[in-house]
């Protein structure tokens, strides 16, 4: 019928993924000091891969990934930012990624579980779906690390949100790790896609 719509709707995105972390979601481009620092190559974190991996696994050519950490980024500064973002993307699932400068920087398990929790309610108000992403941070030891692993599952379980740990499977060795035994190599980055993927 000539007189029919020839042209199909515009494709609206289905899915957004909003990830808020740090240095180890950013993976390049990261200052130290106001150096330069190179965690992760270019087109390996995976961030980046994860993007492709949604497109590539679901065959929605509409799906979006906004990456928006920062090295750097505490908890605090998120929750600061969490409803801009929101208000700007709408995104359908959220990640949080952050805790680690909180640890380097010594500021209390407790205030990290106030922030991401204040932050999950928001993603939630949002109607995202929200997932708790545990990097391993080996610096101070099993029982802090252990103790950070907790709080990221509390702040899941009180919040409707989905606990998973980032860094799992993943051996604590020079292979995979810089020296500073928080960021993690390319050849880490395939590990965590699969454990962000599942």
């Amino acid at each position: 019928d000539p007189a029919a719509v020839s042209d199909p709707p515009a494709a609206t995105p289905n899915a957004v993924v909003l990830v808020v972390g740090d240095s180890l979601s950013q993976g390049y481009g990261t200052s130290i000091n106001g150096n330069p620092y190179s965690f992760v190559s270019p087109g390996k974190v995976w961030t980046q891969k994860l993007a492709t991996e949604i497109r590539t696994r679901t065959g929605r050519a509409c799906n979006r990934l906004v990456n928006v950490s920062v090295g750097g980024m505490r908890t605090d500064h998120g929750l600061a930012r969490i409803q801009g973002w929101l208000n700007q993307y709408a995104p359908t699932h959220v990640i949080l990624a952050q805790g680690t400068n909180d640890a380097w920087q010594n500021r209390g398990v407790w205030s990290m579980e106030a922030n991401l929790g204040a932050m999950a309610q928001a993603s939630l108000s949002a109607h995202a779906r929200v997932y708790v992403m545990d990097f391993a941070f080996y610096p101070k030891g099993s029982a802090y690390r252990q103790g950070m692993t907790e709080m990221y599952q509390r702040v899941a379980t009180n919040n409707a949100g989905t606990y998973f740990a980032g860094s799992g499977g993943i051996p604590f060795t020079g292979t995979y790790y810089h020296p500073d035994q928080v960021h993690l190599k390319d050849a880490a980055q395939p590990a965590i896609l699969e454990n962000v993927w599942q």
